[in-house]
Order: structure tokens, then sequence, then C-alpha cells
């Protein structure tokens, strides 16, 4: 039989996935739009949507390249930087940002490799404006790598006796409702 306590660390778990996701493509379509402002270029819509694919449209573009690389890479290192710092200051809440920070390398890791490898997204975005395959495949091993070794352990600190996700179940409930608002609201058309 399941107990209450189990089916409300069941309801944090699956918020915390979905807080995960929807929180990995704000950063990776922050990333986007810092690099095209950084190259000159001009944000024309950013779509976050908690139901679709993240898009970030870009026109004029003077450095598509950038532009795109500016996803994955912003997406794996603000939420590694954000660990990091939460970590060094003891914050109870740095062990949910681990599990974010892994989620974001895994995610933008397949993503940028098997797009690459299969013509998809910003990987196939990569290869038509001159990146290498071998850079994508590199990059997504090297993140998804970092993000397992991020995520290895995780499952007694979040769910263990006291774990963090049963401490803190009704805040991350309460971001995998607000983060996909917030996206909603900000998306720029």
């Amino acid at each position: 039989m399941i107990t209450r306590g189990r089916y409300a660390e069941l309801a944090g778990a699956v918020a915390l996935v979905r807080a995960c996701w929807w929180g990995m493509q704000m950063v990776h379509e922050a990333g986007h739009v810092l690099a095209a402002l950084v190259s000159g270029g001009r944000v024309v819509a950013v779509g976050l949507r908690p139901w679709a694919i993240s898009r970030t449209d870009v026109d004029p573009n003077p450095s598509p390249l950038l532009v795109v690389w500016g996803g994955p890479v912003v997406g794996v290192l603000v939420p590694l930087v954000a660990w990091s710092i939460l970590r060094a200051c003891r914050v109870a809440a740095a062990a949910l940002v681990r599990f974010f920070a892994g989620f974001c390398c895994v995610a933008n890791g397949v993503y940028i490799a098997v797009g690459g490898l299969s013509g998809i997204g910003d990987g196939a975005d990569l290869l038509r404006h001159g990146a290498s395959l071998w850079t994508l495949v590199v990059f997504g091993t090297v993140a998804v790598a970092v993000g397992l070794g991020l995520w290895n352990g995780q499952s007694r600190v979040l769910l263990g006796e006291g774990g963090v996700l049963r401490r803190m179940v009704l805040g991350v409930v309460l971001a995998a409702v607000a983060i996909p608002v917030a996206g909603w609201i900000v998306t720029i058309r």
C-alpha cells in the first residue's frame, strides 16, 4: 500500500521533472536571446509554451552559428553555475538545483548530439551554419556525462528519509505551475 507520504513524494517527483523541462527550455532560449543580442541580432519572437518545443527567431541574424550555440551552452552553464553557488553557500535547495543542472546537461547534450546525427532542431541548424558534426557529438557526450554524474546518488538525497524533495514538495509543485505561466507571460511575439 502506498502511504500518503509516498503520494506526496510522487507528486513532487512529477512536478520536479515538469519544472525541470520548462526551466530548461527557458534557460536554453535565454541563451539564444543573449547570443543574438551580443552579436547584434534582433530577436523577433521567443516561443515558450509548456505544451510545445521552445524556439527563438532572430532577424536579422548576423552571427547564426553563435546564436544557435548560445542556447545549449548557456543552457548547460547557467544551471551548473547556479548549483555551484548554492552548494558553496550550503543552501538546502542546492540538491534540487543539482538535479536541474543534471537535467539541463542531459537534455541539451542529447538534443545537440542526436539533432546533429539526425538533422533536426538546433543540431541541424549548427551543421547548416558550418559547425562540424564531431563538435556536436563531443558537446553532447560531455554534457550527458556531466549530467549523469550530477544525478549519481541524487535519489538518496531527494527521496530518502527526510529527503529534500519531501521537505520542499510544495515549493516544487508551485514551481511546476509558475514556470510555464511565466514562460507564457514572457513569450515575445
